[in-house]
């Protein structure tokens, strides 16, 4: 399994702490076979009211795809997002590499 640097766990730590990047990822994640554009934007502007623009929700797409988490490809006239398995494994590896190394222990206990 392989690990993130410094500098990506750091960025891709940046891109999810914005709670709207969260519903847009786990949207993304339950959304077997990829999700449209179209559709996040509908999904998103009910969970956050219909006052979402735009160009706010590509912004915000286009930080997840930039962090290497989604993966777009372009069908017909549409963008479909997937979620990049390997690149959260990586995170979730790098994150939980950083916590054993702390000294805790898988259970989560202290080990030293």
């Amino acid at each position: 399994m392989s690990t993130l640097t410094d500098l990506q766990l750091v960025e891709v730590h940046r891109v999810l702490c914005n709670p709207a990047r969260m519903l847009v990822l786990r949207h993304v994640i339950e959304s077997p076979g990829g999700v449209s554009f179209q559709s996040l934007f509908q999904h998103l502007s009910k969970q956050l009211g219909s006052d979402l623009a735009e160009v706010t929700m590509r912004y915000h797409v286009y930080q997840l795809r930039d962090a290497g988490l989604i993966t777009e490809k372009v069908v017909g006239r549409d963008k479909m997002y997937e979620v990049n398995l390997n690149a959260l494994k990586a995170w979730v590896h790098s994150v939980v590499s950083l916590y054993v190394f702390r000294g805790a222990g898988a259970d989560g206990s202290d080990v030293g």
